[in-house]
């Protein structure tokens, strides 16, 4: 009662910009449901990527693989800017570096060749062994893709 009466002994209002603090916009819950359950289906497409086209390679199916082949080529060529990142400073790792630049175009390229295997898979007749599951991942993986373009993480640049 006293504290309502005298505004001198509350404690002060502390606003974000005495203390620099940025406050993010406040999502709704239900977007944030959407992009958990788009990182997660689009994680389930490119693991499905992944792993199904090391076993056509494996077992040297090359019909099968040319269908999700560009892809998985992409996916595995990942594997070089993160080899070179590791053999660069830490310091040097927001400048533009080779690693940065070929994480650049390879995570650029990543739509596109989605794209190209989804037109690959349209033409090839759905009675083939393994058309619908490959096209539903590649489309999960397109819409992972999506949703990073729309956020602007893609492609993925630390220069900035």
């Amino acid at each position: 009662s006293l504290l309502k009466k005298n505004s001198a002994l509350r404690a002060p209002q502390i606003t974000s910009a005495l203390i620099g603090i940025k406050h993010q916009p406040v999502t709704t819950r239900r977007l944030l449901i959407f992009y958990w359950f788009s990182l997660i289906l689009g994680g389930l497409g490119f693991l499905y990527i992944a792993l199904v086209g090391l076993v056509r390679i494996v077992f040297k199916q090359k019909t099968e693989f040319y269908r999700i082949g560009l892809v998985f080529f992409n996916l595995v060529l990942f594997c070089a800017p993160i080899y070179l990142f590791t053999q660069q400073s830490f310091l040097t790792f927001g400048n533009l570096t080779g690693a940065s630049v070929l994480l650049a175009i390879l995570s650029a390229l990543l739509p596109i060749s989605i794209m190209v295997s989804i037109f690959i898979c349209f033409k090839r007749k759905a009675k083939e062994r393994g058309v619908k599951a490959d096209m539903v991942a590649l489309l999960l993986a397109l819409q992972l893709c999506w949703v990073l373009l729309v956020w602007a993480q893609l492609p993925i640049v630390f220069w900035r």
